[in-house]
């Protein structure tokens, strides 16, 4: 059967079009009252780092575990990471190094997904020119919701 835009033009043929539509079922879908999948972010903070020389060149070392969490959704629903971004600001003089990464999984072992329930860690070693603090943002996408971005900011002093 095909329906398209009726327009009657008597009151007998818009009664005939309502009670054809009203014998089809409910218009509307039913609605899903589950939260959206949602991934955040979470880790220690400050963290004590430590002076080197990395490729001859002093370096202020801090490492963190930094965990993402996806709660919310449906069963079996995942978020699929996209690109990931991190700033660091050099905390003496607020000095800042911006860099991107075309796919956040490479934070959490390449893994491309991550399904609602569940968590993934990553182990990281990072760098700058002394104490610092970066902040890192890994965007996903949810089918049903869209692009979003998990962020957090770590503190090495």
């Amino acid at each position: 059967m095909t329906i398209g835009p009726a327009r009657p033009t008597a009151a007998g043929g818009l009664l005939a079009l309502l009670v054809a539509i009203g014998g089809c079922g409910s218009a509307t879908a039913p609605v899903d009252s589950s939260p959206a999948l949602v991934v955040t972010l979470s880790g220690l903070t400050p963290l004590q780092g430590y002076d080197t020389t990395i490729g001859g060149q002093p370096a202020y070392v801090c490492h963190f575990l930094a965990e993402a969490d996806a709660t919310g959704g449906s069963p079996g629903e995942v978020a699929t990471w996209g690109a990931a971004y991190y700033e660091y600001t050099l905390t003496s003089d607020g000095q800042t190094n911006s860099h991107t990464l075309p796919y956040a999984d490479a934070f959490f072992s390449n893994t491309p997904t991550i399904p609602t329930g569940t968590n993934q860690t990553s182990d990281v070693t990072t760098w700058y020119t002394g104490p610092f603090s970066i902040h890192i943002g890994l965007d996903y996408s949810v089918p049903q919701a869209g692009t979003d971005s998990a962020t957090y900011t770590f503190r090495c002093q």
